[in-house]
């Protein structure tokens, strides 16, 4: 009754199938979405600012008057000071970084490619390196306010935001004697970038640090293309839960469909000695067919469309690309699928289980 339908239920059927199927590949597809935007927004390395603190406006004071006993911090697992300029990239007024790790081995956060080592060497953001027209591989050009600089790509990076330029996916990252070179003295800016060993409170070590400091310290900062799309992340669930009702609805067209169209099947078995729970479940084993179907369809295209929209959309904001995906939700997400298919058959199955055998039987 599920896959070998007759005519005047085929239709009904089929399209069933289709809509578990399709159901099922949105309500998986926006699961692993939302998880991979979840842990874009818990995990600030994932956005280009892997550290737990940062003492902005740096220029020197806190490395000089405390920089010793805040190297020597046991709660201190990675130290590092960033250095910011500004810098034009094809036409696009960027901020240009570099890097110093003090202790541990904290750098930013690399999407494709490696670190510059040498004099003539940039990491772009993904924006940056578009707006650019570049790849992997090529020259471009950096004109800073003192000099400009022909530089090879030698990897993509995501960039913290500092100030308003910033974007996880614009930004230039150079080694210290390129960025001083190309930069005017004083227009260089210096932030203290720190990482908590495990088992360190962040607010309060953040706190802590603050007082004893007398400076601003500040947790990573979202860029706005992160912070747009947690916003909107209601949109593609509501989308997905409308496309699972109409995937229910469809469910139980084809089973009330089968109850009409197939009559005289239904008043066969119950001569053959079908009892009415019979008759009920075997519209419910047809509904469990459906189901589980859409679930064979379904879920394995839903993990490649969640996938993929997530990879393309992360690399359009230029931050970690990975996607998640969460195979307990997901497994959850099968099984209340599957209850709701067969739940939609108890109405046609009691229909089903009314079948009078001797008047549909002489009918013509």
């Amino acid at each position: 009754m599920a896959l070998e339908p007759r005519a005047g239920t085929a239709w009904a059927v089929r399209s069933a199938i289709g809509g578990a199927a399709f159901g099922v590949l949105a309500v998986v597809a926006v699961v692993v979405f939302a998880a991979s935007a979840g842990a874009l927004v818990s995990s600030p390395e994932r956005f280009g600012a892997p550290f737990d603190a940062a003492v902005s406006g740096f220029s020197g004071d806190v490395l000089e008057d405390g920089g010793d006993e805040l190297l020597a911090d046991a709660g201190v697992a990675e130290l590092s000071v960033l250095t910011t300029g500004i810098a034009r990239v094809a036409g696009h007024e960027v901020n240009t970084h570099s890097i110093e790790a003090r202790t541990g081995g904290m750098s930013l956060t690399m999407l494709e490619g490696r670190l510059p080592r040498d004099q003539g060497e940039v990491v772009l953001g993904a924006t940056t390196l578009d707006d650019a027209g570049a790849d992997v591989g090529d020259a471009v050009a950096v004109e800073g306010a003192a000099a400009s600089l022909r530089a090879t790509v030698v990897g993509v990076g995501a960039f913290p935001v500092v100030d308003e330029r910033s974007a996880a996916g614009r930004g230039v990252l150079l080694v210290p004697e390129d960025q001083v070179r190309i930069s005017s003295p004083d227009e260089l800016s210096r932030d203290v970038l720190i990482g908590w060993s495990s088992g360190v409170d962040v607010a309060t070590a953040n706190a802590e640090l603050a007082e004893r400091t007398g400076t601003e310290v500040s947790v990573p900062r979202l860029p706005s293309d992160v912070k747009n799309l947690r916003d909107v992340e209601a949109l593609p669930r509501a989308l997905a839960g409308f496309l699972a009702v109409l995937a229910a609805l469809a469910a139980v067209h084809a089973l009330q469909s089968t109850v009409r169209q197939r009559r005289r099947d239904l008043a066969v078995l119950s001569t053959l000695g079908f009892q009415r729970r019979q008759l009920a479940a075997t519209l419910g084993f047809q509904a469990a067919t459906i189901g589980l179907t859409g679930l064979a369809v379904g879920v394995p295209l839903g993990l490649v469309v969640g996938r993929l929209v997530w990879r393309a959309l992360a690399g359009e904001i230029g931050v970690v690309a990975e996607p998640v995906t969460p195979v307990a939700t997901v497994l959850v997400v099968a099984v209340a699928a599957l209850v709701v298919v067969v739940g939609a058959a108890i109405v046609p199955g009691r229909t089903a289980g009314r079948v009078r055998p001797a008047a549909v039987l002489r009918a013509p």
